[in-house]
């Protein structure tokens, strides 16, 4: 709300011409469509055109916070490709502050702890829509809430709020209500310092960037070690193996070594956690010329050390295409690298989703995407999932149709509407 009368005021001398932009999740019901007229009302007031988005984020992604950011992040980026220049949103410090503190609670790197930036060119935003212009900024970043609402009350600006954000069953709210209120007690400009950790972050991670893309393709050997001497197959990106020479690796400074080694097996699809790359660490750091060692990483990924080389191996899971795991609705289950619960929008018990891994035969229509439904292989190459994550990448079925892909947001139908799904990552 602030942010609209601050565009309001300044509009007229900065020669912009103003949309408002608001998104009913469907997810509260009757709370949620009166915030969605209010607002429209209140644009009308102001003489300004509003768009609503109403849409579900119920039906299919990483969990309710990722897949409502993916719905208002993929429509911003269709607008910015089709009608509009800038879209800014209202986060501020206190949103930043709250942001990076849970990315830390997490064992995020630098690029976590970079928090929410100030401003995301439109292509770099979640959505099947390619546009070559527009950027989403945050121009409150530096602003306190409290300051914020203070400055409303003062111009008799009412504004609503989401009866969700009381809730302690949210982590964001958690940290809000709780964690950073007790740190402010420690030190009341605890979340002014945690906003600045999120700039000194993005300058660090942006040189860090740099050097791992400067350093990393000299130490990438052309192939897998064969008896007799040299080296066949390639061991570049997208292939299913990583090799590196091991002294090279232990030449470099350690801080870029972790990022050399994090990046290395990212190609192969997997993101390590600092737990895991300490565990890599580890395992270059052993002597030199020792027999060789390994260290399974997740299910389909591991490290191997031998006299000469470190290794990052993709391997298929050990486990069926056709295996299936069934899913109590309402219900709960841990499997394929996440943990679902699943609940229907009656509260009344259904027939069990299945949870599975993704089957070449797949077809979903993702959310902003022209044309018929397409295949899961298109789907994961579009989302960047390595070839060696894609034959168990988790989805959910249900009464014969796919109502949830890890990582995607589907298009509402009559069926992914009716669920409720919670997802958490644990690999």
């Amino acid at each position: 709300m602030a942010l609209l009368r601050l565009a309001v005021e300044m509009a007229g001398r900065s020669g912009w011409t103003l949309r408002v932009l608001h998104v009913e999740h469907g997810l509260r019901g009757e709370p949620s469509l009166a915030d969605s007229r209010w607002v429209d009302a209140l644009a009308q007031e102001l003489g300004l055109a509003c768009d609503v988005l109403r849409g579900s984020a119920a039906g299919g992604a990483a969990g309710l916070e990722e897949a409502g950011r993916q719905l208002r992040y993929g429509w911003f980026k269709q607008l910015l490709g089709s009608e509009l220049d800038v879209i800014a949103t209202g986060h501020t410090l206190d949103d930043q502050a709250e942001t990076v503190l849970g990315k830390l609670l997490r064992g995020a790197w630098t690029a976590g702890l970079g928090g929410i930036h100030p401003a995301v060119p439109a292509a770099d935003l979640p959505g099947d829509a390619a546009p070559t212009r527009g950027l989403v900024v945050r121009p409150l970043l530096r602003a306190r809430r409290e300051a914020l609402r203070a400055w409303l009350q003062a111009i008799g600006q009412s504004w609503r709020e989401d009866e969700t954000n009381a809730s302690l069953a949210f982590t964001r709210n958690r940290i809000r209500l709780r964690a950073l209120p007790m740190l402010g007690e420690v030190n009341p400009r605890a979340a002014e310092h945690l906003a600045q950790v999120s700039v000194l972050a993005r300058e660090d991670e942006s040189y860090w960037q740099n050097e791992v893309e400067r350093v990393l393709p000299g130490l990438l050997l052309p192939g897998k070690p064969v008896r007799g001497g040299g080296r066949a197959s390639s061991t570049l990106p997208g292939a299913a193996t990583l090799a590196m020479e091991a002294d090279r690796l232990r030449a470099l400074p350690p801080a870029l070594r972790r990022r050399v080694l994090r990046a290395a097996a990212g190609q192969l699809g997997a993101q390590l956690d600092s737990l895991e790359t300490d565990r890599v660490f580890g395992l270059l750091e052993g002597a030199a010329g020792s027999t060789a060692r390994r260290e399974q990483l997740t299910a389909a990924v591991r490290a191997e050390r031998t006299a000469r080389e470190l290794r990052f191996v993709v391997e298929a899971p050990d486990r069926s295409p056709d295996t299936a795991m069934p899913v109590a609705i309402p219900g709960e289950v841990i499997g394929f690298g996440v943990q679902l619960h699943v609940s229907h929008a009656s509260g009344m018990p259904q027939q069990p989703a299945l949870l599975r891994a993704a089957r070449p035969g797949d077809r979903v229509q993702l959310r902003y995407s022209s044309g018929a439904p397409k295949r899961i292989k298109e789907v994961l190459e579009r989302m960047n999932i390595a070839p060696g994550r894609r034959a168990d990448w988790p989805v959910l079925a249900w009464e014969g149709e796919l109502v949830w892909v890890r990582g995607a947001v589907l298009e509402p139908t009559p069926k992914n509407t009716q669920l409720v799904i919670t997802a958490s990552a644990l690999d």
